[in-house]
């Protein structure tokens, strides 16, 4: 269970920047059928994997936290 809240909370994360699980995936260096196996509870990731790909997330959810701070700054 930990690790569908897990993914949920990093869906939610992603969306609140306009960034899809796809562009997580892509990042992280794995495949989208992999994220959907461990979030329907088929499969689940080891410890150091699911670190790697929350660590993604917030390097995703950061950038483009920066580049909208930066599009407002510019369109002040």
């Amino acid at each position: 269970m930990l690790v569908r809240q897990t993914l949920e909370r990093v869906e939610g994360r992603l969306a609140g920047t306009g960034r899809t699980v796809g562009d997580l995936c892509d990042q992280a260096g794995i495949a989208r059928s992999t994220w959907q196996r461990w979030k329907s509870g088929l499969h689940s990731p080891n410890m150091k994997t699911l670190e790697a790909v929350v660590a993604t997330a917030e390097r995703i959810a950061e950038a483009a936290s920066e580049e909208a701070a930066s599009n407002r700054d510019t369109a002040a």
